[in-house]
């Protein structure tokens, strides 16, 4: 009996050695779980955003690099959204002016509210009859995203408001020197007016693109067709007025300098900014036109029937 008594007490100890032994490595195996979960806590809750609680910090005027308004319509291009905030109502205007050729695309009137940091508004009309919806997203920078962008078929140029990412306006220093530049396209576009408003042709362009519901002064910023870098069909322009296809025939020339004998004409090419008188009629050389330009002409000829 006490041999068998010694036997087991060895026993049990040996096993109560077991059981606290893995007491011990669960104890610190439960241990390390929790401080691991905490830090995933902890990680997980720096990445959390703050959510914005006054959203009329953002009221005033956001641009494409901070620029000054002014040097994105005369010398950059780019993007200005406009805004007033009451709360988190929202009263805004986008515009978007493409760089080099200074068109302007804009959605105006944009009436909704901010939540959780973002507003969107469907729009019908960008001044180019394409359609879509605006997202605006606030946070360090504004946002400004296009979605569901549908082009009208007959925007001939392909212009279209266009996303952007903006900083607060006059958040970057702009050159004086090239701000101050007395050959800007707006000083250019002053100059030029006299011209415009000496031909017939002007009043009949301004009418109709106030037809086709473009407004601005962009017009004398580039030719009315680009009919130097594509071909066009007669279906996409049979519809277009008898004098403003007159003068996208003539433009093709006035894209190299040619002189025009006709008033109206010349004055009305004064007018464009582009445009610079180089060459006499009787020393111009159609062996300029590229490809596109050629066939641009037959097609134009065609319907004007001449």
């Amino acid at each position: 009996m006490s041999k068998l008594y010694v036997d087991l007490g060895e026993d049990c100890g040996g096993v109560m050695k077991r059981f606290l032994g893995f007491a011990i490595i669960l104890f610190f195996a439960i241990n390390i779980c929790a401080c691991s979960q905490n830090e995933n806590l902890r990680e997980e809750s720096t990445s959390i955003s703050i959510p914005i609680s006054d959203y009329t910090i953002y009221s005033g005027t956001w641009t494409s690099n901070g620029y000054a308004e002014n040097y994105i319509y005369t010398q950059e291009g780019g993007a200005i959204l406009s805004a007033q905030i009451e709360e988190n109502h929202l009263a805004a205007t986008y515009v978007y002016v493409q760089n080099s050729s200074y068109r302007i695309a804009s959605v105006e009137n944009i009436d909704t509210e901010i939540m959780d940091s973002v507003a969107e508004f469907d729009f019908k009309d960008d001044g180019w009859g394409n359609s879509g919806k605006v997202r605006i997203v606030f946070g360090e920078q504004v946002s400004v995203e296009i979605n569901e962008l549908e082009k009208n078929p007959d925007n001939a140029t392909g212009m279209a408001i266009s996303s952007a990412v903006l900083d607060r306006e006059n958040s970057t220093e702009i050159d004086t020197e090239e701000a101050r530049d007395e050959n800007n396209v707006d000083q250019q576009m002053m100059a030029r007016e006299p011209y415009r408003a000496a031909s017939v042709y002007w009043s009949k362009v301004v009418e109709w693109d106030e037809d086709n519901g473009r407004y601005g002064m962009d017009r004398p910023l580039e030719p009315i067709l680009s009919s130097n870098q594509r071909e066009y069909t007669i279906e996409e322009l049979k519809n277009y007025p008898e004098d403003i296809l007159y003068l996208a025939l003539n433009e093709i020339y006035a894209r190299y300098g040619y002189i025009f004998r006709n008033e109206d004409l010349q004055n009305y090419f004064m007018g464009q900014v582009w445009y610079t008188p180089l060459v006499e009629g009787e020393n111009f050389s159609d062996e300029v036109f590229n490809e596109y330009e050629k066939e641009n002409l037959k097609v134009l000829l065609k319907i004007l029937n001449r």
